[in-house]
Formats: structure tokens, C-alpha cells, sequence
């Protein structure tokens, strides 16, 4: 028999400063193997910064999400 193992998300404290738009875009990020690495705010908007093999994925606070950027991270 096949068994397929699917990577669980890690909830960590990032989560609940998430705005509800932010979460639904995280959680379809998840599926694809992004991990939430923090949550930065950055000219009065609160940035979600998700990363997966070194690419960095950032979702702003109405869900949209931006894959290619310049973002600098330490």
C-alpha cells in the first residue's frame, strides 16, 4: 500500500497577528510546503513574510500575495 505523507504546517505565535485575509492566503501557502517565518509591518502595513528552499513569499493584509520581491531579510 502507498502512503503519502503531507507536511503539516508549523503554528507558531506569527499566527495570531494575522489578518483574516492574511490567514486564508497563509493556510494555501502551507499547502504548498511555505512556512510562515514572521510577521513584519512595514509603512503602516502588517506584511506576512512565508519562506520555502530559500524563496521568500509576502502577503499582504487584504491576501494578496507577492512571490517575486526584493525584501531584505537577515
Amino acid at each position: 500500500m502507498l502512503e503519502r505523507r503531507v507536511k503539516q504546517p508549523k503554528f507558531n505565535e506569527h499566527q495570531s497577528r494575522l489578518t483574516p485575509f492574511q490567514k486564508v492566503a497563509v493556510m494555501d501557502l502551507y499547502s504548498y510546503g511555505y512556512d510562515l517565518a514572521f510577521v513584519r509591518k512595514e509603512q503602516d502595513e502588517s506584511i506576512a513574510v512565508l519562506t520555502l528552499d530559500g524563496n521568500i513569499a509576502i502577503v499582504h493584509e487584504d491576501g494578496e500575495v507577492e512571490s517575486a520581491n526584493d525584501l531584505p531579510i537577515r
